[in-house]
């Protein structure tokens, strides 16, 4: 009778029993990781503390970066916190005589965000409230919803989620305040997700363009109203390269729109506009054929954009206004002749 080797026996059953194990932990951890912060579109609710007063007051060029506690809400109800740093970001919004509350940026580290909604979000943009009113308020209420437009129109966008946010000082000195703000990804984020790269090149030729992408940006441009960008200067604009070396550019920065008309927006004297309310195209020409093509893609998802204001907290004024404002530009799009004088003879 052949002998029976116990230790051979075990040996393999063991590499089965370890690899059965691990794989049932590896898929546990997989099972418990939340979604991704910006996966949902509910309102998310979060507190963020830390040294309020010293954080809105670092505005200059070499702003410095501000430690802080986020606590968030999980989908089971729990509430968890992350460690952050926090800066004050922006141009024109970070003065001082523009607004009270600057755009900030959030960083969380890698180690800190595992296993949370932040997973992987190293750093996320704060559009914040500007200053302590409800009209501008409601203007980060509208910016949100430009991104949310040009997210139904186009795969190539930044992901954003609306929060409301108390912000309370550690110290003490100031009081909390809770607002609406708008969390951005980070664009490495949408590059990687399109398998593209950020490019940071200014003076870009056009011919490295990928022209379809480029006239549907300068379209969507005309259709908010909004002239505060450039391709040249990289000014709210973001570049992605792919691989075969093609540019396309994604918008961002949207408070200077005319369908927001915020109370600082003012076109460039250089323009033939005299507010920001008064549309103009200011983007490359591209073939007839781009164009009726992006004017079929507003058509069908018209109704998708207008559904986007029933956002409750947005004020029914500025939700009329709005969709009055975008009504205009489906006219005009129906009329070749108001297209033609209104928008390819200005075109470049």
């Amino acid at each position: 009778m052949p002998r029976y080797d116990v230790r051979r026996t075990l040996r393999p059953l063991g590499l089965v029993v370890l690899t059965a194990l691990a794989s049932a932990a590896y898929a546990q951890d997989n099972a418990a990781a939340p979604p991704s912060v910006f996966a949902s579109d509910s309102i998310l609710n979060l507190t963020i503390r830390t040294d309020v007063r010293t954080l809105l007051r670092d505005r200059g060029n070499d702003r410095k970066e501000h430690g802080g506690v986020m606590r968030y809400s999980r989908p089971d109800g729990t509430i968890d916190s992350l460690s952050v740093q926090l800066r004050t970001r922006g141009i024109f919004r970070r003065r001082a005589s523009v607004c009270s509350f600057p755009p900030l940026r959030l960083s969380i580290r890698r180690r800190d965000s595992r296993n949370t909604p932040f997973d992987g979000e190293r750093r996320i943009k704060l559009v914040t409230h500007c200053r302590p009113t409800d009209q501008y308020e409601q203007y980060t209420l509208q910016e949100y919803l430009l991104y949310r437009v040009y997210g139904v129109l186009s795969d190539l966008s930044l992901r954003t989620r609306l929060a409301r946010i108390t912000y309370e000082d550690v110290t003490g000195r100031e009081k909390p305040e809770t607002r609406y703000a708008v969390l951005i990804e980070d664009e490495e984020r949408l590059a990687d997700r399109h398998r593209m790269k950020v490019v940071e090149d200014t003076g870009v030729s056009p011919a490295r363009l990928n022209p379809p992408r480029t006239v549907f940006m300068a379209v969507f441009q005309y259709f908010i109203g909004n002239t505060d960008w450039s391709l040249r200067a990289l000014h709210n604009i973001i570049l992605l390269g792919d691989s075969l070396g093609q540019l396309a550019p994604v918008p961002y920065d949207f408070d200077w729109s005319g369908v927001i008309s915020t109370r600082y927006a003012q076109p460039d004297t250089s323009l033939p506009i005299k507010n920001v309310r008064e549309r103009l195209y200011s983007g490359y020409c591209g073939e007839a054929a781009d164009f009726n093509a992006i004017f079929a893609q507003y058509r069908e998802h018209r109704a998708a954009i207008e559904a986007l204001y029933n956002l409750e907290p947005l004020d029914q004024r500025n939700r009329e206004r709005s969709l009055a404002y975008y009504a205009e530009f489906y006219r005009m799009i129906d009329d070749p002749t108001r297209v033609r004088r209104e928008m390819l003879r200005l075109c470049r």
